[in-house]
């Protein structure tokens, strides 16, 4: 018996993961929907929207910035269609490199 591939959960693994990172402040909601804001309605970080995409690439093995760019990933809904299109091998266009390189920068000045 094969193992079920984990990129067909991935609005599972997407809500666990987000609801671990939100889980120590008051108020967690139990569950998520596609349309909910990462950083204004749930009160992420762009640092800790990038450290859930991280294990998520991880876990299933596709990097969804290689799909979208941080700033344009903004939902719930975002997040799991990045980690779909990055498992399946698709972009969002010519000027994913250059969002990319921007939000990298604006991670690493972040970080400082």
């Amino acid at each position: 018996m094969t193992a079920p591939s984990p990129i067909r959960d991935v609005a599972r693994l997407v809500h666990a993961e987000i609801l671990r990172t939100v889980e120590q402040r008051p108020g967690t909601p139990g569950a998520l929907a596609g349309h909910e804001l990462l950083t204004s309605g749930l009160g992420l970080t762009s640092l800790q929207v990038a450290g859930i995409a991280a294990r998520l690439a991880e876990a299933v093995g596709a990097d969804p910035f290689s799909s979208m760019a941080l700033t344009e990933i903004r939902t719930v809904g975002d997040l799991c269609r990045a980690l779909e299109a990055a498992a399946a091998g698709t972009g969002t266009g010519p000027e994913l490199r250059s969002a990319r390189l921007r939000a990298e920068a604006r991670q690493r000045r972040l970080a400082r």
